[in-house]
């Protein structure tokens, strides 16, 4: 049961979780307005009986779940209120790490039936293969893998990368083009 669509890409499942990039280049050419707009449109569109867990990253450090709890939430009243406030308050900075915010994901119990994975750039070079085998490794240990569907968001620089992390998992990729982006 449930589902959700964010930038156009459908997810089966009744829990999903949103892992999105609010590094600093998510300043530029209005991702994170369009960011914004997308993830509140996406939530507000959840089915009443489905959970959702929204986990945002730049660098290790400022991977966190809004709403200030790592756990899944209904999407209706309190449950899709406390992270509302949190969607409208971001603001870019860091870089680009999303190996913490996939941690915090597999950390949620019981686990996730699909995962997008929202970013517009690149992994880190020197760490692209670790955070891939990382992901797979601990998506993999909670039995069947959830589907991670990645999007890339205004930049086709990383798309070699989450291609490789949607197809491991049984997911998608997609490109998202911006005004102005090829």
């Amino acid at each position: 049961g449930g589902g959700a669509s964010f930038f156009g890409v459908e997810a089966a499942g009744s829990r999903i979780v949103y892992i999105v990039d609010i590094s600093g280049s998510m300043h530029h050419g209005g991702k994170m307005d369009a960011l914004k707009n997308e993830l509140l449109e996406s939530l507000s569109g959840l089915p009443p009986a489905s959970e959702f867990s929204v986990i945002v990253f730049s660098d290790e450090v400022s991977t966190r779940v809004l709403g200030s709890v790592l756990r899944w939430r209904s999407p209706s009243g309190a449950g899709l209120k406390s992270v509302e406030a949190g969607v409208r308050a971001l603001a870019p900075s860091g870089g680009t790490q999303p190996l913490a915010a996939f941690r915090m994901a597999f950390t949620l119990s019981p686990k996730p039936e699909a995962i997008y994975f929202m970013t517009d750039g690149e992994l880190p070079q020197r760490d692209a293969s670790r955070i891939i085998g990382t992901v797979n490794q601990m998506n993999r240990r909670q039995g069947a893998a959830a589907p991670i569907h990645c999007i890339a968001f205004g930049s086709r620089d990383g798309g070699g990368d989450l291609r490789r992390i949607a197809r491991q998992s049984g997911g998608t990729f997609t490109y998202v083009p911006l005004k102005g982006s090829p």
